[in-house]
């Protein structure tokens, strides 16, 4: 009786925005402004508490992407003497560095995810800044877990970040520099975002360990060792590892399933037809036990639609067998609703 009320209560509340459009494009833009600015504190937070050293002189965690770029920014700035406290070189080169790639994002994938991406951006700028200076993100850093473990600084600030893309990509926008470039990539290879984002990061780590190690060279006065550069990056790649699990754990929009399902009922192809953007293979068949005619039905949906697939299908014949296999790579035409 429960479940029957709820289910009344989610339909009427659909139909009600059915049939109110603009309340319902309303609050989605709501919802996903909302949803840009926590993506945004999320990565700020992890960026400040744990990529970044509590002092100055600690080991920085390389975090790739746009952020990477602001990071080399600022080591090219160390090499020639120029030192500036907290994350304002940072802030500055993340935001700069995004906006040709905002533009093709406008161009080339839609303008709401360009107009999301551009306000999670600038949250993100000013995030990396502001909460720098803040007594609880001093705290956080220079506590004794965080500030003695490099591992566990690259552990956060993996999780961090790669929640912070996930959410992003729920959202259906993301948080600018590589994530829009590895977004368009997914989209056109309907392929997992985590691997594209891997790929791109690794040549920022390995630019930013070679400016390092010129660093060094140029400042032996700092007395940092040759090896620090090279075990920061073997940090680095366990934050890139991290990232990329969490992003490929969460965003599901491109992993694809293959569903199985026995029946009795023919029709039970139409049905999913008309309720899903997918095709349906259909094979005769015979039970071995019963040896009555039996159809096979074979149809390739996205991961987050396989709920839905399996109610319709228990909706129509309660006693369809149904098998659920992930699949790697999808080859041919296989429709994913576009970006706006």
């Amino acid at each position: 009786m429960k479940n029957a009320r709820i289910k009344r209560i989610k339909r009427k509340i659909h139909n009600y925005f059915f049939d109110h459009r603009v309340l319902r494009f309303t609050l989605e833009y709501i919802f996903s402004l909302v949803l840009a600015a926590v993506a945004a504190f999320i990565f700020g937070f992890g960026f400040c508490c744990f990529a970044t050293g509590s002092d100055v002189g600690e080991m920085t965690i390389i975090t790739g992407g746009a952020s990477g770029v602001g990071q080399i920014a600022n080591m090219i700035f160390l090499i020639f003497g120029v030192n500036v406290p907290g994350n304002l070189i940072q802030s500055i080169f993340f935001f700069v560095v995004n906006v040709p790639l905002i533009i093709f994002a406008f161009k080339f994938i839609g303008k709401r995810f360009a107009i999301l991406t551009l306000v999670n951006v600038a949250l993100t700028s000013v995030f990396m800044s502001a909460l720098q200076e803040t007594s609880l993100i001093k705290d956080i850093a220079s506590s004794d877990l965080i500030k003695n473990s490099i591992l566990s600084r690259a552990l956060f600030a993996g999780v961090c970040t790669g929640l912070s893309s996930a959410l992003a990509f729920k959202g259906y926008f993301s948080c600018g520099g590589i994530d829009i470039l590895t977004y368009y990539i997914s989209l056109k290879k309907s392929a997992n975002t985590g691997k594209y984002t891997g790929i791109t990061n690794v040549t920022i780590i390995i630019l930013y360990t070679v400016l390092h190690l010129i660093n060094i060279a140029v400042h032996p006065e700092n007395n940092e060792q040759l090896v620090d550069p090279i075990i920061g990056m073997l940090y680095a790649a366990v934050y890139l590892v991290v990232v990329v699990l969490v992003i490929d754990l969460i965003n599901v929009r491109n992993k694809k399933v293959q569903i199985q399902i026995i029946t009795t009922k023919e029709h039970l192809s139409d049905v999913l037809i008309a309720n899903f953007p997918h095709s349906v293979t259909i094979s005769n068949a015979r039970g071995g036990y019963s040896k009555k005619e039996r159809y096979v039905l074979i149809m390739v949906v996205s991961s987050s639609e396989v709920k839905k697939v399996v109610r319709v299908v228990r909706s129509t014949d309660a006693n369809a067998f149904i098998e659920v296999t992930n699949i790697q790579q999808v080859y041919g035409k296989f429709f994913i609703n576009p970006i706006k």
